[in-house]
């Protein structure tokens, strides 16, 4: 690395290699013949406060993906559907939430698609370089885990994850699937973010079963949510939603942010 930031990256690259082999994710194995290996690559990232404050410390994230775009249906995958959670059922939840005044909270995973194991046999991956087995530096990585790029690991994710809330009792939905109930307790996912409506009664939680499985963080009540903004007037039973912050990045990515503005729908006699 040639940044003035390099031992930033080192340390965060350092930390997702050690995530990944706590997870168990592949194992270094001879390379075998006429074997399809995927390539990688390193994704890099800086992270701030949301609120962006003069003060805020940088976190920087580095992530290992493989590139999915070489591998070969058939070979090494099959299936890649993973549903998310539909805007009409996030409507619905909503509007029971308001109506019973029921918890909303805001839940976020640590290192997603680490979690899961690969029902594919014999998925090769190349070794990151700077982290190379020091003994079987030829070598390639035989993957056993899930890991980001994979043309299946949405899919993986989302399987591990139903898994888990069966466990708990909770039942997905016919109607959408990636939305699980039991009594007054909703789960919403939207590939690792997700919403836990429930009872403020109901102690034990989901939250607590879903930190017993994963690295689970909580991120309190619900105001944003996969760009809408929600607010709530308790005291009478409502919850409104919109999403001014997204209109205003595409006015400004527009050049438009000073236009005149126009009620929805618009009237016909000013057009």
């Amino acid at each position: 690395m040639k940044s003035d930031q390099k031992e930033h990256w080192h340390r965060a690259c350092t930390d997702e290699i050690n995530a990944l082999k706590r997870n168990k994710t592949w194992r270094v194995v001879p390379h075998p013949n006429n074997a399809l290996v995927i390539q990688h690559k390193w994704v890099f990232d800086v992270k701030v406060n949301p609120d962006s404050l003069p003060l805020s410390i940088p976190h920087f994230k580095a992530c290992l993906v493989a590139r999915g775009d070489s591998q070969t249906k058939g070979i090494n995958f099959d299936k890649v559907y993973a549903p998310v959670i539909r805007f009409t059922s996030l409507q619905i939840i909503l509007h029971i939430a308001a109506t019973l005044d029921l918890e909303i909270i805001q839940g976020d995973f640590v290192n997603t698609f680490l979690n899961g194991k690969l029902s594919e046999k014999r998925i090769y991956m190349t070794q990151p370089e700077g982290f190379e087995d020091p003994d079987h530096p030829d070598w390639v990585c035989e993957l056993h885990g899930n890991i980001y790029g994979l043309k299946q690991g949405a899919r993986v994710w989302y399987e591990y994850l139903d898994t888990v809330l069966r466990t708990y009792s909770m039942a997905r939905t016919e109607a959408d699937q990636a939305l699980w109930l039991k009594i007054l307790v909703f789960l919403l996912a939207h590939v690792d973010n997700i919403l836990i409506v429930r009872n403020k009664n109901e102690t034990s939680g989901v939250k607590a079963h879903l930190s017993s499985a994963f690295k689970f963080k909580d991120l309190g009540d619900t105001y944003h949510f996969l760009g809408l903004v929600i607010t709530r007037d308790r005291k009478n039973y409502r919850l409104y939603i919109d999403q001014a912050p997204y209109v205003r990045e595409i006015l400004d990515e527009f050049k438009i942010e000073n236009c005149i503005p126009a009620s929805i729908p618009i009237d016909l006699k000013e057009t």
